[in-house]
């Protein structure tokens, strides 16, 4: 690959980082002010997460090609993996997460409330806090 495919590869990856970050902190923060958010909110926001989550895994693949993986023993080797741990408990998470929004769309209810989905959405919000956090110790060492 050339290096303006690696600009651009890595530009998707912390665009879509971000948006997840992002929006996933908006809807917690948006439970703790409303105490309940609509449904339609929610499943818009599921059917935009799991695409760009996608896509920011198999962008961190590419960056992985491209700038290869420390030795484990290192510091940022050790980042590496507490990131990928926690990537999978974002997955875990976030099926759990899915389930639920759908299961309350089908209920026909316009709004739901509830500590359940607020926390999911938290620490949905929280991990991706320190997959970024753990990126910067990966990428700089």
């Amino acid at each position: 690959m050339f290096g303006s495919e690696y600009v651009l590869i890595r530009s998707i990856h912390v665009l879509g980082a971000g948006l997840l970050f992002g929006s996933s902190a908006l809807v917690w923060l948006l439970f703790l002010s409303d105490r309940t958010v609509s449904v339609r909110l929610l499943t818009q926001f599921e059917i935009l997460f799991w695409p760009v989550f996608a896509l920011v895994v198999f962008t961190g693949m590419g960056n992985i090609v491209g700038f290869g993986v420390a030795p484990p023993e290192t510091d940022a080797g050790i980042a590496f993996t507490v990131k990928l741990t926690l990537l999978l408990v974002i997955v875990c998470s976030s099926v759990i997460r899915s389930v639920l929004v759908r299961q309350r769309a089908d209920t026909d209810r316009s709004r739901v409330g509830g500590s359940g989905l607020r926390r999911l959405y938290a620490a949905t919000g929280w991990l991706l806090a320190m997959v970024v956090l753990l990126a910067g110790v990966v990428t700089y060492g």
